[in-house]
């Protein structure tokens, strides 16, 4: 009997000391400059090697093809709540299509055009002074003007989802035409807005020019992907 207590017990240290923790991708943006990709992670105080500390869920992270970076560090920024607010949707615009009050409020120029979703509900200091309350159907902009382990910007409201019919903590992954008038999305679950039905996992297009949501111009599902996919990039235009 004791022999068969001490082989139960080296199986499960066995087992604990092989683990490896897991960096599971929430959302990825790809530069299309070399081996570069941006992403965020879905599990909070990862470590990343080259990076000082661990890395959190509303932080973004750059691997440039050889070594890791910290680009955005979001408790800087006002991102602060571990579960909420992490990011789960993300893409880079240029910074010539900010909005020109936030651009002034910014001090004229930014150095990086983020938009960004979060998992849930949260809020941030907005380029007006006042407080951006959003939720997990919402895409924020951020004017970063620095970047890096110590982060600073302006935040402003992109697509105010709740108020244009999504429900509630919908958005899954997003991404956007060069120009930015075009939103590119997924959802967590069914989603019926407009002309726009579908699941989750399929992808729908937002025009800000009419405020309609449409599709799915892609599904997943389909397409033999059976896992639910939670980071999207679209390059191009989807017909």
């Amino acid at each position: 009997m004791g022999r068969q207590r001490l082989v139960g017990v080296v199986r499960r240290l066995g087992r604990r000391t092989d683990r490896r923790p897991r960096h599971n991708l929430n959302a990825v943006f790809i530069p299309g400059v070399g081996n570069q990709v941006l992403v965020a992670f879905t599990q909070n105080a990862r470590f990343v090697p080259g990076i000082a500390g661990k890395v959190d869920g509303m932080d973004l992270v750059l691997w440039n093809g050889s070594a890791w970076s910290l680009v955005f560090d979001g408790q800087d920024v006002g991102l602060t709540n571990l579960t909420q607010e992490k990011i789960d949707g993300l893409h880079m615009l240029d910074t010539s299509l900010v909005p020109a009050p936030v651009q002034a409020a910014a001090g004229g120029s930014c150095l990086t055009y983020f938009l960004i979703s979060t998992a849930g509900p949260g809020k941030v200091p907005g380029y007006t002074g006042t407080q951006i309350k959003f939720g997990g159907e919402d895409v924020l902009g951020f004017c970063a003007t620095q970047v890096g382990a110590t982060t600073a910007g302006k935040w402003f409201m992109v697509l105010d989802g709740s108020v244009e019919g999504m429900p509630l903590n919908s958005l899954d992954s997003i991404s956007a035409s060069a120009d930015g008038q075009t939103l590119y999305l997924t959802t967590r679950a069914a989603f019926n807005v407009d002309s726009a039905v579908g699941g989750h996992s399929m992808v729908y297009k937002y025009e800000s020019a009419t405020g309609q949501f449409s599709g799915p111009y892609f599904s997943a599902p389909a397409n033999g992907l059976t896992k639910k996919v939670d980071a999207l990039h679209v390059v191009g235009d989807l017909p």
